[in-house]
């Protein structure tokens, strides 16, 4: 919520429409008296449309928070429902590595899919089946490789998936650079996903295996198919045996 539409801002704009509220609320309140008074018709009517112009002028001096929260309601609603309980499988990288083309393959989701960089502007969200279980698999935007505090709106929700929402994580790797970005530095934000989120179970596997693949991790080709049936077991057990555990430290056991 914060780094869709800011909860502080959130707060200001609903404390100010409950002002609002209460404000008109008092207006109507004095107005029934008045009107309840009126001698005549005519006096009736005035006193009401007083009581119209006055309540007016209050939704007016909350206009902007009230389209605020319009909007924060609309940004919200593109937030996926997580069932905490199934296992969550988070899907990391860089951007245009094929996330979201690996979401697309192996689950009915339909992400959109481009091969320029920073596509994906949100989280999405799929769902594999797994011992008869939905494992829910949950698309990132990219993430670049640059202290927490220069990344932008969409990284932090990336971040902020991986921090809270992931029972495992499958980091994905393009040897190829096909992505625009040098595999040093794919490596490097491998390195800091596994040390800043230690206590997650981080794999890693390579897309684009149709272009180049260096040997060193599962490779697969979303373009292809080929490998992506093998990487999907794995990161879908590896999500099953972190959500087990999450769930043994919840009861306790």
């Amino acid at each position: 919520m914060d780094v869709l539409v800011g909860v502080d801002e959130l707060k200001n704009a609903l404390g100010a429409m409950d002002w609002a509220r209460k404000t008109v609320q008092s207006i109507r309140s004095e107005a029934d008296r008045q009107i309840r008074a009126s001698t005549n018709s005519e006096q009736a009517k005035q006193a009401r449309k007083a009581v119209y112009g006055r309540m007016a002028s209050v939704v007016e001096q909350v206009a902007d928070e009230i389209a605020f929260v319009k909007q924060a309601c609309i940004d919200l609603r593109q937030l996926p429902t997580l069932k905490l309980d199934r296992p969550v499988l988070v899907v990391a990288g860089f951007p245009n590595v094929g996330k979201s083309s690996f979401l697309a393959h192996i689950s009915r989701a339909e992400p959109e899919v481009a091969s320029y960089p920073f596509t994906t502007k949100g989280i999405n969200l799929g769902h594999v089946e797994l011992r008869h279980v939905l494992v829910q698999v949950m698309d990132t935007p990219g993430l670049l490789d640059r202290p927490l505090d220069e990344r932008n709106d969409i990284e932090r929700q990336a971040i902020h998936a991986l921090r809270h929402a992931g029972d495992a994580v499958l980091f994905i790797l393009d040897p190829s650079t096909h992505c625009g970005y040098p595999i040093e530095d794919q490596l490097h934000l491998l390195e800091e996903v596994q040390r800043d989120f230690s206590e997650t179970k981080v794999l890693v596997a390579e897309n684009k295996a149709d272009l180049k693949a260096s040997g060193e991790h599962p490779a697969m080709s979303c373009t292809t198919g080929e490998g992506v049936e093998e990487v999907t077991q794995m990161a879908l057990e590896a999500a099953w045996e972190g959500f087990e555990e999450r769930q043994r430290e919840i009861r306790g056991w």
